[in-house]
C-alpha cells in the first residue's frame, strides 16, 4: 500500500511540476491534482502511522509517535518557507518537481524495506469491511460525530483556499524579479 500511495503521490507532483513549468495550469487543473493529491495523502497516512509499531520497540513507541507528530509540524513549518526561497530564486513549478524527487528516494526506500512478516492468527480485514465497521463506530458514537461533522465542515470550504493560495502568489508576484525575492524573503522571515 505505501508503493501504492507514494508512487501516486509521486505522479501527481510531477505531472503538476511539469503542468505548471509549461505554464498551463489552470485553477481547474490545480485543484483536481491537488484533490488527487488529497486522497493520496489521506490513503498513506494511516499505513505510515500503522508501520511506526514495526520499526521501534514497545518501550520506543511514545517517543516515535511524538517524534513523528513533530515532523509533521515541523514539515508544515519548515516546507513552505523552503519553498518560498525556492519560487523566490526560480520557479513555482521547479518546488511541485523538487517534491516529486523527494518520493522517488521515499519509494526506494520502502521498496528495499526488509519487513519482517508475521503470521496473525486472525483473519485479513478487507478495506470495504473495515470502512464499514468504522463507519457504524461513529454512527454509534455522538462524541466522534461531533468530531467529524466539524472537520467536513472546516475541510470542506477551506481545502478550496488552501489550493488556490499558488495562483494567488503567482498574480501578486508577477512584477519585476527583485521586488518578487524581497516579498520572498520577507514573507519566509516573518514566518520563521
Amino acid at each position: 500500500m505505501l508503493l501504492w500511495t507514494q508512487t501516486w503521490m509521486l505522479l501527481v507532483a510531477a505531472l503538476l511540476g511539469i503542468l505548471t513549468m509549461a505554464n498551463i495550469t489552470t485553477p481547474g487543473i490545480l485543484l483536481g491534482l491537488t484533490f488527487a493529491m488529497s486522497i493520496a495523502s489521506s490513503m498513506n497516512m494511516p499505513v505510515w502511522q500503522a508501520v511506526t509499531p514495526e520499526l521501534v520497540t514497545p518501550a520506543e513507541l511514545p517517543q516515535a509517535v511524538t517524534l513523528s507528530g513533530i515532523v509533521v509540524n515541523l514539515s508544515r513549518s519548515i516546507g513552505p518557507a523552503l519553498a518560498g526561497i525556492i519560487i523566490a530564486s526560480s520557479s513555482i513549478g521547479l518546488v511541485f518537481l523538487l517534491n516529486a524527487a523527494t518520493l522517488i528516494s521515499v519509494i526506494w526506500v520502502i521498496y528495499n524495506w526488509k519487513r519482517s512478516h508475521s503470521v496473525s492468527a486472525l483473519p485479513t480485514e478487507r478495506v470495504v469491511g473495515a470502512i464499514q465497521a468504522g463507519v457504524r463506530y461513529v454512527r454509534h458514537a455522538p462524541v466522534f460525530q461531533f468530531v467529524i461533522y466539524r472537520t467536513i465542515a472546516y475541510i470542506f470550504f477551506a481545502s478550496g483556499l488552501f489550493a488556490l493560495l499558488p495562483l494567488l502568489g503567482n498574480a501578486s508576484t508577477r512584477e519585476d524579479s527583485s521586488s518578487r525575492r524581497c516579498d520572498s524573503m520577507g514573507t519566509i522571515s516573518g514566518c520563521v
